[in-house]
Order: C-alpha cells, then structure tokens, then sequence
C-alpha cells in the first residue's frame, strides 16, 4: 500500500536516505528540515516520520504539535534515533509512538521497517 510519509529531520543526508527508501518503495514523500516547515504543510500525510533529536528543538514536542492539529489526530508517529535503548523506546511508545527505528538506517530496508512498525 502506498502512503504519503512526511519525513522531518535536521540531516539532509537522512532525509535524502529516508525518501530514496521510500521513494523506490512506492511511497510519496514530503521532506521537512525542522518543525517550522513541517507545520507550514497544508497536506495532511499518512505517517510522520521524525527525528528524535531535531536540531535545537526536541522532535517529540514538535509531533505532539503537529499531532493536534485539526486532521492529524490520527496520523501515527514513527521516531527515527540514534537513541535507540529500551528506556527510550519505551517512554516513545508510553507517550503513543506508533514506533522507533535506529539511526543510521539502510534506506532499502526503511520501508519493511517502517511497515513493521506500523502494523498492529
């Protein structure tokens, strides 16, 4: 199924890697380096691809605000870290992230990896 991911990270080399992955996948992407640009977008996407440590702000504050927007309610959460320890997975998942995944990342795998963290 192919979605619409909105990928929000400071790195442009990883959201570079994020949209080639996807891309070859079948998945549209729109690429965001930080919060501001990513609360500029009208287009509400299928899943929020984020950056945990998102330059000078904390990636979870900004999909906490991007999540309360009218019409986004639903949209799930994936963070992408390089804080990839159980403590941390598990606050994510406590405050409802629909998944973590470890940075760096192999961008043919990022798919199936995303797919598995959003199934149920």
């Amino acid at each position: 199924m192919s979605m619409h991911i909105l990928v929000v990270d400071d790195d442009a080399e990883m959201r570079l890697a994020a949209r080639f992955g996807l891309e070859k996948a079948g998945h549209r992407v729109t690429e965001a380096a930080d919060g501001a640009a990513a609360a500029a977008l009208e287009e509400v996407p299928d899943v929020l691809l984020m950056d945990l440590l998102l330059g000078p702000h904390d990636g979870e504050d900004v999909a906490r605000s991007l999540t309360a927007r009218p019409g986004w309610e639903r949209v799930p959460v994936v963070y992408l870290t390089a804080r990839h320890d159980d403590a941390t997975r598990a606050r994510l998942r406590a405050d409802g992230a629909a998944g973590v995944l470890a940075k760096p990342f192999d961008p043919f795998a990022l798919p199936e990896l995303l797919a598995a963290a959003l199934a149920p």
